[in-house]
Parts: structure tokens; sequence; C-alpha cells
């Protein structure tokens, strides 16, 4: 039979403003998350440049060679 493609996997760590990651929705489907970690930040005026909540994402990225 034919020999199935070699996987391979690396770390992958993303962090930014909690409302982009709806921006990733179906983007990344070849990882496997692991982590999520939410800080708030004391923001005198929270916009687009500086935001509230800040969210981290852990996880693993898998790739065919």
């Amino acid at each position: 039979g034919a020999a199935r493609p070699a996987i391979r996997h690396r770390a992958i760590s993303l962090r930014g403003p909690l409302r982009s990651f709806a921006l990733l929705h179906g983007a990344i489907q070849t990882a496997r998350w692991s982590g999520l970690s939410l800080d708030i930040l004391a923001q005198p005026q929270p916009g687009l440049a500086a935001s509230t909540l800040v969210a981290e994402l852990q996880g693993e990225l898998y790739e065919q060679e």
C-alpha cells in the first residue's frame, strides 16, 4: 500500500486582543489547543490601540510534509 504522508508538529502561541481571536474562526483548523489565558489590563481609555482584554492561546500546529 501507499505510505501515509509524514505529519510534523510545532508549538504555536498567539497573543493579542481577545476580540481579534474571532477572526481566527476556521483559519487554523490543523491545530490542537491546550491552553488559554486571559489578562485584564487597566486602560484609561480602551480602544483599538489599547484593549482591556488580552488573550493568549497555546497549542500545536500540525502540517503534512
